[in-house]
């Protein structure tokens, strides 16, 4: 029903109010998805820099995901494993805060949350922000694919071909 997707929704998402009390939370990671030098200019502190394009094999080429053994290198690095909470934002358009949580979710990682609105809405709110980059504790995070997460081509066709399937071309 619709009321159950709207509840499901909401339980994806983290209002800044509630990642503004939240910023003493030594176990939430904040992803900051947006380039390094705009990350560097200004983030929600105790961010973490995770550029968007670190997520693609080649953006250039195509939209296909990062192959897991890079993944792993970089989650590692930002310190998360499969356990850990995460709040990913970007400047406000939630497409590349998207792009990331669909890919945390591909390896595995399964408490992750978008804040709503983005970096811009924040600066808003008149919320502080920081310079800093904060220290990270690397991980010892192991790659693993959830295949539910991934469509091949043929699991594509397959649906297609499903009047109970729904297919979104999110390009």
């Amino acid at each position: 029903s619709l009321i159950t997707k709207n509840l499901y929704a909401e339980s994806l998402r983290l209002s800044p109010e509630e990642l503004h009390q939240q910023l003493t939370n030594k176990a939430l990671i904040i992803l900051d998805t947006r380039a390094k030098d705009d990350y560097d200019v200004g983030h929600i502190t105790n961010a973490i820099n995770f550029p968007v394009d670190i997520t693609y094999a080649n953006k250039r080429t195509n939209g296909q995901i990062q192959q897991p053994i890079q993944m792993q290198k970089y989650l590692r690095q930002a310190g998360i494993s499969t356990d850990s909470e995460v709040v990913i934002y970007d400047g406000g358009q939630l497409v590349d805060a998207a792009r990331v949580f669909w890919t945390l979710e591909v390896y595995g990682i399964k408490k992750v949350k978008i804040l709503d609105h983005g970096f811009n809405y924040w600066l808003n709110k008149n919320y502080s922000i920081s310079q800093s980059t904060p220290s990270i504790k690397a991980s010892q995070y192991i790659a693993t694919t959830n295949h539910q997460r991934l469509a091949s081509k043929f699991t594509t066709q397959l649906a297609i071909n499903n009047s109970n399937k729904v297919v979104i071309d999110a390009r």
